[in-house]
C-alpha cells in the first residue's frame, strides 16, 4: 500500500492534480506507521495526531474532519 500511494503521488504530481498529490503525500507513510503501531513502537493515537497535524500544515483539515465525521473512535 505504501508503494501504491507513492505511485499515486508521482502520477498526480506529473498531471498537476494538487488534491490527489496532497492526499497521497499525506497517506503514503500511514501503512508504515501502522506496522510500527502493530509492534507497539507507536500508538494508533500517535498516528491520528500526526495525520491531523499534517492536515493542518497542508490546509486540508476541513477535508479530514468531513472524512472522519462518522467514524467510530479508536479503542
Amino acid at each position: 500500500m505504501h508503494l501504491a500511494f507513492l505511485d499515486i503521488r508521482a502520477a498526480s504530481h506529473a498531471s498537476d492534480n494538487r488534491t490527489c498529490f496532497i492526499l497521497s503525500d499525506l497517506f503514503h507513510t500511514i501503512p508504515l506507521q501502522m506496522n510500527r503501531a502493530e509492534k507497539d513502537e507507536i500508538s494508533y493515537a500517535d498516528i491520528t495526531s500526526w495525520i491531523r497535524k499534517k492536515c493542518e500544515e497542508r490546509k486540508c483539515l476541513s477535508w479530514l474532519e468531513t472524512a472522519t465525521a462518522n467514524m467510530p473512535p479508536l479503542p
